[in-house]
């Protein structure tokens, strides 16, 4: 995996696995599995539904934090997306 992917990800777990006074994000957080990217910058992730809500929550709310030196643009969700790993 592309060295910059993962300090991406990396920063983007750390960052908000450091909200303790949101347990149930720290929670989400956890549960969050890499899928791959679509450019750097671009992270496909997945959770449970449950987990994924609360993270969609917490970037609506303005809680959720971008990895150190990024902004977090966008937050959305992709349904029956079919992709290729390497």
């Amino acid at each position: 995996m592309n060295t910059i992917i993962v300090l991406i990800l990396q920063g983007f777990l750390e960052a908000n696995l450091k909200c303790f006074w949101n347990a149930s994000l720290m929670e989400a957080v956890r549960q969050l599995e890499f899928q791959g990217y679509v450019a750097p910058g671009v992270l496909l992730i997945t959770a449970n539904p449950c987990a994924l809500e609360v993270v969609r929550s917490a970037w609506a709310r303005n809680v959720l934090k971008p990895p150190p030196s990024y902004s977090l643009t966008l937050v959305g969700e992709f349904q029956f997306c079919n992709y290729r790993r390497k």
